[in-house]
């Protein structure tokens, strides 16, 4: 298993972005890269700017959760963005998944790397990925984006509560996999997306991602996270700023934020 150093090592000498991963900092444990990437953005650290770690004592997964994994196991890294656009910044989490999920793809082959909206990666219908995006404001500006993406490559074993629910890379595909030539493709998969982004071609980036959505065109059941309520309907897809669209029985609607689960469909 190589060490924190050694990931780093090879990632430095085969990594092909302009900005992502330089400079690139890596630890054998750390509380959460996103929260040393947040400080390290506070005190100037410039785009691209990415923390990897082997371990996390105090990982951030969405809505407060806590985000576990096997020791030097997995892939945990966050980066510094700093947009040059002011617009749509609601799109960038799904600009990160769909490179995550280019990634995949390329490595893997097109059965891996759905995306489950908002920001959930797919493998075998089974969560391979997780990303977490905060935002870095002054004066009520975003001055910074930090990306956190906690991707299981090699784990073998999950706690009770979420074996049915997550996987890994490995599990997968049966084989283990080569976590700095990973990494590498994902800093650069991302790096072409988020430049995609920045270059305003959010039409090419919403068909990708909705060509490659989980639960499009089936029955879903969404958890609604600031109004505390349950939606039903159809997943349609993605709108132009990231939303879910859902055909309820009450017309379509647009939703930004919540958890999603599959719901049977009812027969007539």
């Amino acid at each position: 298993m190589s060490t924190s150093d050694d990931l780093a090592s090879q990632v430095r000498n085969t990594l092909k972005t302009k900005a992502l991963g330089h400079p690139l900092r890596s630890y054998p444990s750390i509380d959460s890269t996103n929260t040393y990437a947040r400080k390290w953005a506070e005190d100037g650290a410039s785009h691209g700017s990415t923390v990897s770690a082997d371990y996390q004592t105090a990982g951030k997964g969405r809505l407060g959760r806590q985000w576990d994994a096997e020791a030097g196991s997995n892939l945990m890294f966050s980066f510094v963005l700093r947009p040059e656009r002011r617009s749509n910044l609601t799109l960038v989490s799904l600009v990160v998944a769909l490179g995550v999920s280019d990634a995949l793809q390329d490595q893997f082959g097109a059965t891996v790397g759905k995306i489950k909206w908002p920001n959930d990666v797919l493998c075998g219908g089974r969560k391979v990925c997780g990303l977490l995006l905060e935002r870095l404001e002054r004066a009520g500006d975003t001055v910074a984006v930090i990306a956190g993406v906690g991707l299981n490559a090699n784990q073998q074993h999950f706690p009770d509560a979420i074996r049915r629910k997550a996987t890994s890379l490995m599990i997968a595909t049966g084989r283990p996999v080569d976590r700095a030539a990973l990494f590498s493709s994902l800093l650069l998969n991302i790096e072409r997306r988020y430049d995609q982004w920045e270059a305003k071609e959010d039409d090419a980036i919403i068909e990708t991602v909705n060509s490659r959505l989980a639960h499009r065109g089936t029955p879903v059941q969404l958890t609604h996270t600031h109004e505390a309520q349950e939606i039903s309907g159809t997943a349609l897809g993605i709108d132009t700023s990231g939303g879910l669209r859902l055909n309820t029985a009450s017309g379509e609607r647009i939703v930004y934020a919540g958890d999603v689960t599959s719901q049977p469909a009812v027969s007539s």
